[in-house]
This record gives structure tokens, sequence and C-alpha cells, in this order.
């Protein structure tokens, strides 16, 4: 069994998300180029989380641009991820070797899943180890390590009209989900937007106090308070998402030390990743 993965960009003009997730169960989409964000980019991450049940998001690191700087607007841009998507550094411009720019854009993000994307040539010459994702047209699959091959570009996918970049992964579309997933379960779509709003919310917070710095307790306190709020122990409960006291308690806990600490939002949402992952939503 195997798996093919359109990649697309702002190129592929609108895509028509709900006929692609009926053909594919997985996309890659391009948020951010290293300058700016993808035209496209809000669009198809609605489009691609909606529909596909595993995502990749990557970025086009530029020869002359900042890592840090460029994993900080793909942040921006496409704000906190979810269980099991990827973030993906395209790495295919520079003449000496590239694996220090990419350890500084991944440290940079703290995501937990990150992969590398390159085409076989450059990869070989200036990425000393695994590139994750590899391009290698008009040739049989590479024996060099890779977990997604992308062997065109020139695939027709349903609800996209023209031909795009497509990859293969060997394997069906739930052991590509558990290699990037870990202890957290598929989400449904509805699961996924509240983990989303959950997330946002708390990464987003401006934990501001009247009497001076914050202190664990302090923010424990507050970011109880608001989980409670938006899982609807006082109001609006969402539809498909419940949180447990235990839930509660360990996301309270770790984002706590996080903001404490002076973490920035990107460390705070990977704390938050990692306590749901420990505690299950569902």
């Amino acid at each position: 069994m195997t798996v093919t993965i359109a990649d697309v960009a702002e190129f592929q003009q609108i895509i028509n998300w709900v006929a692609y997730g009926l053909s594919n169960p997985a996309a890659i989409v391009r948020v951010h180029n290293s300058s700016r964000a993808d035209y496209f980019a809000a669009a198809n991450i609605a489009g691609a989380r909606k529909n596909c049940r595993w995502r990749g998001w990557y970025q086009y690191l530029n020869a002359d641009a900042d890592p840090t700087a460029a994993a900080h607007a793909l942040q921006a841009t496409l704000g906190p991820t979810l269980p099991g998507e990827v973030m993906i550094v395209d790495i295919e411009e520079g003449t000496s070797d590239q694996t220090g720019r990419r350890a500084a854009l991944m440290a940079a993000l703290q995501d937990p899943v990150e992969w590398t994307y390159s085409g076989l040539a450059f990869a070989r010459a200036h990425l000393a180890d695994k590139v994750d994702w590899v391009a290698a047209y008009g040739q049989s699959e590479p024996a060099d390590a890779h977990t997604l091959w992308q062997f065109t570009d020139k695939q027709n996918f349903a609800g996209i009209g023209t031909p795009c970049d497509g990859s293969v992964f060997n394997g069906t579309i739930d052991q590509l989900i558990a290699l990037t997933q870990g202890a957290v379960t598929d989400m449904t779509p509805d699961q996924a937007a509240q983990l989303t709003q959950i997330q946002t919310f708390l990464t987003g917070l401006d934990f501001a106090f009247n009497n001076g710095a914050p202190t664990p307790y302090s923010v424990r306190g507050e970011i109880t308070a608001r989980l409670r709020a938006i899982d609807g122990h006082t109001a609006n409960p969402p539809a498909a998402l419940t949180l447990t006291a235990a839930n509660i308690d360990a996301i309270s806990t770790a984002v706590a030390a996080k903001v404490v600490a002076g973490a920035s939002a990107a460390q705070v949402a990977t704390a938050v990743r990692a306590e749901l992952a420990a505690n299950p939503l569902h």
C-alpha cells in the first residue's frame, strides 16, 4: 500500500479541498517562503485541516534568509500545530554545508515533528544526514534514507486544476499518521478545530498580574479558569471535545512553568502539545 500526496502553494491557485480530501487523505502545504506568507496559505491551511487526516506545512528557506527569523515568520502565519502535523523546512539553496542553518531553524520552531525537504543531489552535497522528504524525478526511488519521495512535478489530483508535485509514502495512511502522531490518536475535524482554539488561546495569552511578576501558582490559577471556560464548565461547551481534570491540571502546570521562565509562544505551544499527548482529549 502507498499514499500519494500533493504539495501545494499559491501556484495551484484555488483548490477544491473537499474533492481533494475525498480521494487523498494527506496533503502538504507551503505556508511561507522566508520572505512572505504564501498568498493562498490561509485558505490551504483551513482546507487541508478540514478535509485531510494528515498534514505537513513547509517553508522554503532562501539562501540569504535568517533561519530563526524564518521560523518565527512560519509560526506567525500558521499558528500552533495540531498533534501529528509536521513542520518542514525546504532547503534547496546554499553553497556550503546547510546542516547548521537547518538546525537553527528547527531549534527556533521547537515543534514535536520537524522534517527536512531537499532534492537528492543537493541533500547529498549539503545536508549530511537523513532528508525526510526527498525529491528525485525520472528515476527509481532513491536508496538514501527518507520517509517521503517526491517523484514528479506533474501529478494530477482531484480538486487541483493543474498538475503539481506528487510524493509517495510507502505504507497506509494509518501508518503515516502513527509515524508522526505518537500518543495522540487521530482526530476528527471538529476535534482538531477545538484543539486549535485551545492552543491558540493559551499561546496568545498576555499574562499580566497586578502584584508583580507571575508565579507558577498565579499562572496556573488563571490558565485553569480559562480552560474551564473554554471547555464549557462555565459557558459555551464545545460539541466535540471535553477536557478532563487531568488535562486541565497538566496543561496549566506545564504552561505555567514555561511562562514563568519567559518562554516564547512556540515553546508554550510545545508544552501544551506534550501534555495533550500524555493526557489525550478523547
